[in-house]
Order: structure tokens, then C-alpha cells, then sequence
């Protein structure tokens, strides 16, 4: 049976005994490693017993290329000839091929990758705007869409593959993510920009952003299979590792003159040959690789040329039939080959970590930059729109009695209007649609009498509109008369109310005019700031593709708008520069918000960066250090069952102990001392030396 490793197994058993069942045992071996997990062990012998058990086959540990065979052992009650064994069939567990899952996905990346640079081609040998085009440009432009679509697609396999991967690590999966998300802002907003432009220049800028953005998603995609092959490079090193332990276990059990001794000159040939290959992958990588990571200081001695060297010893001590030395010589080389596996790792580690560390530093110091110009913004705005309202306040104190008399006036006409309209009772005029109708106008001229009580301009300036639509339609001879008074009337109400509306604020004091002008050199200088942010942010992008694009985005969009607000102001018009200064603040504080929302999932990147995205599936919400967080970026888990608890319900059997069964045996301190002078257990022992190899990996 091929399991993943770490799932439960549900075990139906059942066993009958004429004596009766006094305990059953879940017996697993691997290798010469055997374990027991009692089931039943009941005073009361029952005849037959029918169960279930719920296995966490994590706990067993398995490894590539080890194999578990388990079966059931049952005691019977026979008192009179002795308890007796009974055993099921084995069932054998063996691990699947976890490294031609992973092998799939870094084929899958690859692919990715080779798709991304087509794209980028693609997109590079269109002619820019303004050039004559060799083929269709519709055609091209479809089908560039169709190949970014599919590469969007194609990412979205990857994840989910990703998820299913063991060896798979979160990095690998945030890349992946970052990556879709930069896919999805080129095919939704860059690619309908571009097609979207009315000029050459808007066309040409458009096209420049498509190339920059395609330029930073291979770039990733180059990063994401570089890194894995640092990951298989380590991966090697551990077989390798594992491989030599092998040798030693054989070593310790060989003795002089064994017929063994060609099969374990097989083992060093073939572990030779592994380690051949394994300089030969790390010369390839080098030339892939970061400095990062080939020049980091434990890359620098690995010490290959010892380790051949150790090998031909060994085999020498072999041949020369000194079995103890060959046993110290590859412990030694034991210890060379943990400090190689050890080296790699850490260099792994410390690139991503000192990627990770460039990265924050830089963002958290644009972070702050965007900070102070938020700021600076935000009081540039304050005082405009102080300087604008107290105008208003100005102009509309000189205006109120102005504007009393105005609503005085025309209130009082549109009621004589409405008396000259009479309300109808009764069934409507079936010809309402067509002619005009004198109860339609007074409900109307009704309307527009509420809206001028209320001051709502704009609400009046739309009912203006519906009782000119009634005006316009077929009269009587005797409602002529009465509709071109309206007419007149409602003319004159709206000529003087544009009138009022539109009469100009009052002229600006000194102070204010040079207060507009130091607003307009201030707002001046904070353009050419948040112009200097954005290029450092480009360049910025360009090393760390996984940021969010809409950051920059959003940043350039905020200069363009300062630039705005700041010739309403060299102009002296407050009211104008309100909205593109508020247009400016909205746009950094969303990129206030992005950024703040990248550095977040940066941190959680170099937090669980190692981490395997399964491992993550299997915690759910859960942080390693216990904390139930939401995690920004993270796949959306399902969600948690408080009747179920944290971990699930556990429906594993288990024996109450009786009362006397908290006494320790008779000369239990005896026993123990004496079982320590014999020694450690044989079926202990590679359980024992796993333990302390793991602790010292």
C-alpha cells in the first residue's frame, strides 16, 4: 500500500477465541526496528471483540525507500496450556515516489518559466505605436492575450500541484502567488490600458509598462527554479549522507573474512559515484546560482577531494583486511559528510534570508519615505480646503439675503403657477402620454416648491427639467396661454438662481494669496519627492519581483495629480486644487496599505519560508509557536469546528487504569540498574543512534 506518510488510517479489526481475547497489539516493523501499540487489554475476556482503531501514520517516520509492514497480534485467555498467538496477514506500507512529485512541479516551473520569457518575446517583437506593423495587429494582440491567459492559467496548476507536494516549501508557493497576482494586474489593467489608449504617447507608455512588468514576472519565475535546484542540490547531499550511513551499519557488522566484503566494496564504488555526480551538480550551480549562495563561507569548503580520498582508504583498509580501521575512517567521514549537508542547507537558508533581509530593510525604508509624504500631503490639503471654505463662508454670508429674497419670490410664483394648474380628481386622460396634462403640472410645480423650501439646487434643477418634458407636449388652445406663463416663469427662476450660484467668491486677501503661492512651492517639492520615491521603487521591483505592482502604480498616479493641484495653485485657485490633492492622498494611502500588506507577507515568507505548504494545510491556522493567526497571503483554510476542538475528535480506545495500578513493581529501581549494565537493547538500538543523529542534523 503507497501512503503519503502523513494521514490517519482507519483500522477495522475483529478476532474471535473460544478462551476469550485478553489483548490485541498493532505490531509495525521497519527494518529491524519494531514497535506494539496495545489496543485491547481488558479484564473482562470477551469471546469476540469487533473495533476500530484510528492510525497517525506520521508517527512511524518513514523515509524514502524504507517500508513498513504491519500486522495484528491477539493473546488468547488459555490458562491451562499457556496464552497463545495469533497473528493477521502483513500488510506492507511503502512511501510514494516523493521525489517524482517533486521532480513534477519543478518541471511544471520550468515550463512556467519558458512560457514567461515567450511571452516577453512575444510582446518585444510587436512594433511600438506609430511603426507600420509586418502582420495583422488584432491578430497578434488576441493572441498575445490568449498566451497570458494560459500562462495564468498555467500558474494556477502549479499551485495547486504545490499544495499537494511534500517537499514543496511555503517560498515556493508565496513566488507562485506573487506571481498570479502579477499576471492577473498585467491581463486586467495594464493589457486594457494599453488597448484602451488614444494617443501614441499613452499607447507607447502602456506598452512600456506591459515590458517591465513581463520583464519582472521571468525574472521570478528564473528565481523560483533556481532555488529549487538549490533545494535538490541539498536533497542529494542528504541521500548521499544517508547512503554513507548505510556503509556503516554494514562496517559494524562485518567481520574478517566475511563473504560480505564484496557487496560493501559495491556500497563505496557506488557511493563514489554519488558523490561524482554530486560535484558535478554543484559546479553546474555555480554558474546559476547567486553569490549568494556559491559564495557564502560554508560553500567555500566542502571538501570533496578529502572525501574521495577517505573513500580510497577505506577501501584500502578493506582490501588489507583492517575492518576497525575502515570503521574509523568512515565515521570520520560520516562527520565530513553531515558538516557537507549541513553547509548546504545553511547556505540555502542564509541566501533566502539575506534576500528576505535586503528586501524588508529597502521597503521599510521607502515605507517610511511614503510615510512623511502622506503627511506632508495631508496638511498641503488641510490648508487648501481651509483657505476655500473660509472663501465660501465669506461668500455666503454676502449672499444670504440676497438669497432669501430669491426663494421668497420664487416660491410665490410657482404657487400662482400652481393655481393655474388645478389638481384633477378622477380617472387619468388616456391621452396622458402625448398631450399635457394640468394636474401632472401642479404635482410638478408642487415638487419644485419643496425642492427651493429645502435648498437642494440640485434636486430643483431636475425637476426644472421633467416640467419643461411636460411643457413640450401637445397643448389645448386653452392651456397656451397658461403654459408659456410657466415657461417664462421657470425661466426666469433658473436664470437668476445660476446667477446666484455662480456669482464669484470674493477677492483674496494678501495673506492668502501668499499662503496659495507657498502651498503651490510646497506641493512642487513634494512632487519632485514622490517622483524620486517612484524611481526607487522601480529599481527596487526590478530586484525583488515578488512586491506588488499597484504599489508603484498608485505612486505614479499620485505625482501626476500633485502636478495638477499644483498649477491650480499657482494660479490661486483653492477650489480647484481640492480634488486632485485629495486624488493624491487616496492614491498613497493605498499604496501606504499594499506596501504595509507586502511587508507583512515578506515577514511571514522568512518566517515559514522552509516550511512544506502540506505541513501548513494540515495546521490550518495555526503558527508554529501555538498562536491561532490569520495568515496574510496564506490559502484559506477550512473552517475551525469548535466542537471538534483544535486537533479533531479522538476516538482511539484506551484503558482506565484500576486503583492499585499507580503502584510502581516490586524492586522496580533494581530492575532498571540492572537492565542498564547489559546494555542497550539490539531492536533499540538504531531507534537510539537515529535520535542523536537527528539532533545533531
Amino acid at each position: 500500500m503507497e501512503i503519503n506518510g502523513d494521514e490517519t488510517l482507519s483500522l477495522e479489526y475483529s478476532a474471535r477465541d473460544d478462551f476469550g481475547i485478553s489483548e490485541i497489539a498493532l505490531i509495525t516493523k521497519i527494518g529491524d526496528r519494531e514497535e506494539k501499540i496495545s489496543l485491547q487489554k481488558e479484564e473482562a475476556k470477551r469471546l469476540i471483540v469487533r473495533d476500530q482503531y484510528t492510525w497517525d501514520l506520521g508517527k512511524l517516520g518513514l523515509r524514502d525507500g524504507e517500508e513498513a509492514v504491519f500486522f495484528l497480534q491477539v493473546f488468547d485467555n488459555d490458562t491451562i496450556s499457556g496464552p497463545k498467538i495469533g497473528t493477521s496477514r502483513s500488510i506492507r506500507l511503502k512511501l510514494k515516489n516523493l521525489k517524482g512529485e517533486h521532480q513534477q512541479v519543478a518541471d511544471m516551473i520550468r515550463d512556467l518559466n519558458q512560457r514567461m520569457v515567450d511571452l516577453l518575446a512575444d510582446h518585444l517583437e510587436t512594433p511600438p505605436p506609430g511603426e507600420k506593423p509586418a502582420a495583422p495587429t488584432q491578430e497578434s494582440d488576441k493572441k498575445f492575450e490568449q498566451n497570458l491567459a494560459d500562462a495564468l492559467k498555467r500558474t494556477e496548476e502549479v499551485m495547486r500541484q504545490t499544495e499537494k507536494d511534500r517537499m514543496s516549501d511555503f517560498a515556493t508557493w508565496t513566488d507562485l502567488e506573487a506571481l498570479k497576482r502579477n499576471l492577473e494586474f498585467t491581463k486586467n489593467e495594464l493589457l486594457q490600458k494599453q488597448q484602451q489608449a488614444s494617443g501614441t504617447d499613452e499607447r507607447l507608455k502602456a506598452r512600456d509598462d506591459i515590458s517591465s512588468e513581463l520583464e519582472r514576472m521571468s525574472l521570478l519565475s528564473e528565481d523560483i527554479g533556481k532555488r529549487l535546484k538549490a533545494q535538490e542540490l541539498a536533497s542529494t547531499a542528504q541521500d548521499l549522507a544517508r547512503n554513507q550511513e548505510r556503509l556503516m551499519d554494514s562496517l559494524e557488522k562485518l567481520q574478517s573474512g566475511d563473504k560480505n566484503l564484496d557487496a560493501i566494496m559495491k556500497q563505496i564504488s557506488d557511493l563514489a559515484k554519488t558523490l561524482a555526480s554530486l560535484q558535478q551538480a554543484v559546479s553546474q550551480l555555480a554558474q546559476q546560482m547567486p553569490d549568494d549562495f556559491m559564495n557564502a563561507e560554508t560553500m567555500q569548503g566542502l571538501g570533496f577531494n578529502d572525501m574521495f580520498r577517505a573513500l580510497e582508504e577505506i577501501r584500502k583498509k578493506l582490501m588489507e583486511g583492517d575492518v576497525e580501521g575502515a570503521r574509523q575512517l568512515a565515521r570520520e567521514l560520516f562527520n565530513q559528510m553531515a558538516q557537507m549537508v549541513a553547509a548546504m542547507q545553511n547556505a540555502q537558508r542564509s541566501a533566502m534570508a539575506s534576500g528576505m533581509g535586503r528586501m524588508q530593510g529597502e521597503m521599510q525604508r521607502q515605507s517610511n519615505e511614503l510615510q512623511e509624504i502622506a503627511r506632508e500631503q495631508q496638511e498641503i490639503l488641510g490648508k487648501t480646503e481651509g483657505i476655500n471654505n473660509s472663501a465660501l463662508t465669506q461668500r455666503d454670508a454676502a449672499l444670504k439675503s440676497k438669497l432669501d429674497r430669491f426663494l421668497e419670490k420664487a416660491v410665490a410664483e410657482l404657487g400662482q403657477l400652481t393655481e393655474i394648474f388645478p389638481d384633477r380628481e378622477g380617472p387619468d386622460d388616456p391621452n396622458l402620454l402625448t398631450n399635457m396634462d394640468d394636474a401632472t403640472m401642479n404635482s410638478l410645480l408642487k415638487n419644485l416648491i419643496a425642492k427651493l423650501s429645502n435648498k437642494d439646487f440640485p434636486g430643483y434643477g431636475e425637476g426644472d427639467g421633467w416640467t419643461r418634458k411636460e411643457l413640450a407636449k401637445k397643448r389645448t388652445p386653452a392651456q397656451e396661454r397658461r403654459a408659456q406663463r410657466a415657461e417664462k416663469s421657470l425661466d426666469d427662476i433658473k436664470s437668476d438662481l445660476e446667477a446666484l450660484l455662480n456669482e464669484p467668491a470674493r477677492a483674496l486677501s494678501d495673506s492668502d494669496k501668499r499662503e496659495l503661492r507657498d502651498l503651490a512651492h510646497r506641493q512642487d517639492v513634494l512632487k519632485e519627492r514622490t517622483g524620486e520615491l517612484h524611481e526607487k521603487l522601480e529599481s527596487l521591483f526590478q530586484l525583488f519581483p515578488q512586491l506588488d505592482p499597484k504599489i508603484v502604480q498608485n505612486i505614479g498616479e499620485a505625482g501626476k495629480s500633485m502636478g495638477s493641484a499644483q498649477n491650480r495653485l499657482g494660479q490661486l485657485d483653492s477650489r480647484g486644487a481640492v480634488p486632485p490633492e485629495q486624488s493624491a492622498l487616496d492614491r498613497l494611502s493605498q499604496s501606504q496599505q499594499q506596501m504595509q500588506s507586502s511587508m507583512q507577507q515578506m515577514a511571514q515568507r522568512g518566517q515559514l519560508g522552509n516550511m512544506p505548504v502540506t505541513r501548513l494545510f494540515r495546521q490550518g491556522r495555526f503558527l508554529p509557536y501555538g498562536q491561532m493567526t490569520p495568515l496574510p497571503g496564506m490559502p484559506q483554510f477550512p473552517q475551525f469546528d469548535i466542537e471538534n476542538g483544535f486537533t479533531g475528535l479522538d476516538t482511539e480506545k484506551f484503558h482506565l487504569p484500576g486503583k492499585d495500578e499507580y503502584k510502581a513493581p516490586r524492586n522496580f529501581r533494581e530492575e532498571i540498574l540492572e537492565s542498564l549494565k547489559q546494555g542497550v537493547p539490539p531492536q533499540m538500538k538504531d531507534q537510539i543512534e537515529r535520535y542523536f543523529k537527528n539532533l545533531s542534523e
